[in-house]
């Protein structure tokens, strides 16, 4: 064999190798993982206008656990109203816009919020997330992490997903960590019939899915929330504690 003939089979089994031994490939073109991230989508399913209800406890260090019911409203355009009960007794009505901003009443002290989404509703509004897409958001796409598990952008950071027996089990952001109970199917669509949102400073969010149905259309007066003139307006703070 001649020295250059030597030298071209040298290099062409030396990239051979190097491709068919080189690691994952990493940041956001990731295609192992996006395959996988297809996969689980193809599971969850995508609900476009969505009805739900919800059996919650809310649990606040220093504060009574608080027992609701949560009726959602979800438009495929990020729109959402929220009705929330106590037993029998309205406690809150809120019209969460696409980019997340709330109008709200305390049903009970007829305060008014308008503003970013306080903590309840900043944490109800992502489970609403979770019964449109699923864990996983669609067409955004994702990487792997070291663990194994999947990375993507979500709610305005970063999220990891933590994977067993092939499906989601946590979801993990900077702020607040989801964990997932079993899959429950919802004429076609695949939800966790239990979640449990934790945030950092202690506050948890324990929820059921009672009822889940993607339907054609929600009617458009569900998505409005008008306050009187003479509403009464409330800031954060004091919107939350109206709501006790």
């Amino acid at each position: 064999m001649r020295l250059r003939d030597a030298l071209v089979l040298v290099l062409a089994l030396a990239a051979f190798s190097g491709s068919a031994c080189s690691p994952r490939r990493t940041g956001w073109d990731d295609p192992a993982a996006q395959r996988q991230a297809d996969a689980l989508l193809r599971h969850y399913g995508l609900a476009g206008d969505l009805t739900a209800q919800l059996a919650a406890r809310v649990v606040q260090p220093g504060v009574d656990p608080l027992s609701i019911t949560i009726h959602v409203w979800a438009a495929a355009d990020g729109r959402v109203r929220v009705a929330v009960r106590k037993i029998d007794v309205a406690v809150l009505t809120a019209v969460i816009a696409a980019d997340g901003t709330v109008i709200a009443k305390a049903e009970r002290t007829g305060g008014w919020y308008r503003g970013p989404a306080p903590d309840l509703l900043e944490e109800l509004h992502r489970l609403v997330a979770e019964l449109r897409h699923g864990p996983l958001r669609h067409g955004v796409p994702v990487t792997a992490d070291s663990a194994g598990g999947l990375i993507q952008q979500q709610d305005g950071q970063l999220a990891t997903l933590r994977l067993a027996r092939g499906l989601v089990a946590t979801k993990i952001w900077a702020d607040r960590t989801l964990t997932y109970g079993a899959d429950k199917e919802f004429a076609g669509l695949f939800r966790s019939e239990q979640f449990s949102m934790q945030a950092k400073d202690g506050d948890e969010l324990g929820a059921r899915l009672v009822r889940f149905e993607s339907v054609p259309a929600i009617d458009p007066s569900r998505l409005v929330l008008t306050p009187p003139p003479d509403a009464v307006w409330l800031d954060a703070a004091g919107f939350a504690d109206a709501m006790r």
